[in-house]
């Protein structure tokens, strides 16, 4: 998992840029976590958890922590798409985003 946030890290400047030249450093000023970032996070921290918490399934505890990513992080570059999912999730469920 941490390979994975840190080559969505690595891979963020060039992601809607269309570049396809190899990079000369990996990590560069212009780098930043993603959504895949803090969804990968968002999932960590809800199975290490899950070990612990009894009142909550895994499901619940993901749902939670994604909720949070996507509250703490706006900027994050969410698809439109998990956009609305995310909101109507909220919504249905009575829950706060704030």
């Amino acid at each position: 998992m941490i390979g994975a946030i840190l080559g969505d890290i690595a891979g963020s400047r060039f992601e809607f840029a269309g570049n396809r030249k190899k990079p000369e450093v990996l990590f560069a000023p212009d780098c930043f976590p993603t959504d895949n970032t803090w969804l990968s996070e968002a999932v960590a921290y809800a199975l290490n958890n899950s070990f612990w918490e009894k009142e909550a399934t895994l499901e619940q505890l993901v749902l939670k922590e994604t909720i949070c990513a996507f509250v703490r992080h706006p900027e994050a570059g969410w698809g439109l798409g998990f956009v609305r999912w995310i909101r109507k999730t909220i919504a249905e469920n009575g829950l706060n985003a704030d």
